[in-house]
């Protein structure tokens, strides 16, 4: 991957090795052999500097700059960004080394996440009479607390606007701390109130899977919408915009990640916080979905995403704990339906089955799921069975045969399906998730057991990372089953 980005930036600068190897101070082979992908780059690459500075400085023509932005999955002005290029391409390349290696955990903290919250029990915090400033990282903590216990004594719930771009330890650091606002975080969605938050993301996918992986026990409420700004910032001045029309909001400022020391403003005037949230609405109108969270109430929103990543021309890469519904023989779907007249699995069938079975008649499907087994009991959980609002749905054994076989019939008819089947999986596969990816196009994540809930990514950058985890599996399975 990273050999493939620097061959397309010195193809699109014009740059040779021996130009980029004087700039970086290493030997000019050494530049061709980590561009052909003979050498791996380094754990600690610290010529990676000053190539990124070279190859930004050698985007001079309109066409360069076009190919560059498309490379990078940037929009917007030239100008916004020229400053900060040589950061862009260093991230860009950096992120293209085992990118899906943060997947992983990622995946792992999303499976176990309803055991977090099982254990999330909210119990009122003691505070002390409200002031209006507080000061530092603690003085910020007390007033995030504050801000919490004021919404939750409101009648009716509201909708939170959450911003900062200030540094963020002031959450963690403190694990006492961290239990109490999350707990209360938590609390605060379980009783209606809604969140639009705007992360601080620049463009790095360590930070985007991070982001994901850290606010998980959030969204898996389903009431929180996250968002971020897609163009670099600065960083110079930092800002923190906590917003609940009506009842309270805090602002606080800082500079280069410094609030040692600095004013958190706990503000409870109406008029202030209107012309708080005028601020917040402007910079969210710049902003982007970070993902959509869909709940087993929107299975006809997820059955549409699905039909629309069918339908683009692109390969399909699935990642399951059983078969799945489009892979279904109809007579499996039709016994089903029978004998659960309220679960609607049939008209779900005939949806998945016909855009999946268009789709690979020009894209190949990889499909990586557990081997069948022998000793199954007399009736065997369906995998999405909770994602479709009915945990009792499960296959008798004869149906459960009957799928597995279907699969070889389907593996003759379509050579771009393919199934590949785990015994010992080289990454043990997680008995609760559903992954599906698109290449360059879209995720499905989805936790198959109650709470269910799926993410829906369409980031070029997570969209990327999800996708090299997925074919690393594929060519780990492969080359075993060889």
């Amino acid at each position: 991957m990273f050999a493939r980005r620097l061959d397309l930036l010195m193809e699109i600068t014009s740059t040779k090795a021996s130009s980029l190897g004087k700039a970086c101070s290493i030997d000019a082979s050494y530049v061709s052999r980590l561009r052909r992908g003979d050498r791996a780059l380094p754990k600690k690459p610290s010529f990676l500097t000053a190539m990124s500075t070279y190859l930004a400085k050698q985007i001079k023509e309109e066409w360069q700059q076009k190919s560059i932005c498309e490379a990078l999955h940037i929009s917007g002005d030239w100008e916004d960004f020229e400053s900060n290029m040589p950061e862009l391409i260093l991230n860009w390349l950096i992120s293209s080394e085992n990118s899906f290696s943060q997947v992983e955990p990622m995946l792992m903290f999303f499976s176990n996440s309803s055991k977090q919250q099982q254990t999330c029990k909210f119990k009122a915090v003691s505070l002390p009479p409200l002031e209006q400033y507080y000061y530092g990282k603690e003085g910020k903590q007390l007033a995030v607390l504050q801000f919490f216990s004021k919404i939750l004594r409101e009648d009716k719930p509201r909708t939170i606007y959450l911003f900062s771009d200030e540094d963020t330890s002031w959450m963690f650091e403190n694990p006492v701390f961290t239990a109490q606002w999350s707990k209360m975080f938590i609390e605060v969605l379980k009783r209606g109130n809604k969140v639009k938050i705007v992360h601080t993301i620049n463009r790095n996918i360590h930070e985007m899977i991070e982001a994901v992986a850290k606010w998980t026990p959030i969204y898996m409420t389903g009431m929180v919408e996250p968002y971020y700004y897609p163009k670099i910032r600065d960083g110079l001045f930092q800002r923190t915009l906590f917003l609940a029309r009506g009842t309270a909001a805090i602002v606080s400022s800082s500079v280069k990640g410094d609030t040692n020391r600095m004013l958190n403003e706990l503000i409870t005037d109406s008029d202030a916080i209107d012309a708080l949230l005028i601020e917040f609405q402007n910079y969210f109108s710049l902003c982007l979905p970070l993902m959509q969270i869909l709940t087993p109430g929107n299975i006809d929103k997820l059955l549409e995403i699905h039909n629309l990543l069918a339908e683009s021309s692109s390969d399909m890469i699935c990642l399951t704990n059983g078969p799945t519904i489009q892979t279904m023989p109809e007579y499996v779907a039709d016994s089903i339906q029978k004998r659960f007249p309220n679960s609607h699995i049939k008209k779900i069938w005939d949806s998945l089955s016909s855009s999946w079975k268009l789709a690979i008649e020009s894209c190949k499907y990889i499909e990586i799921l557990p081997s069948y087994k022998v000793d199954m009991p007399k009736c065997v959980p369906l995998n999405s069975a909770v994602i479709l609002g009915d945990s009792n749905i499960c296959y008798t054994r004869d149906e459960y045969i009957m799928h597995y076989d279907y699969l070889k019939k389907l593996q003759s008819k379509y050579p771009n399906y393919k199934p590949l089947y785990q015994d010992t999986n080289p990454k043990p596969l997680l008995p609760n998730l559903l992954l599906f990816a698109k290449e360059n196009v879209g995720v499905v994540l989805s936790k198959t057991d109650s709470p269910a809930i799926s993410f829906v990514f369409n980031d070029p950058n997570l969209t990327t990372a999800y996708w090299e985890y997925l074919s690393s599996l594929v060519i780990q399975l492969s080359n075993r089953q060889n």
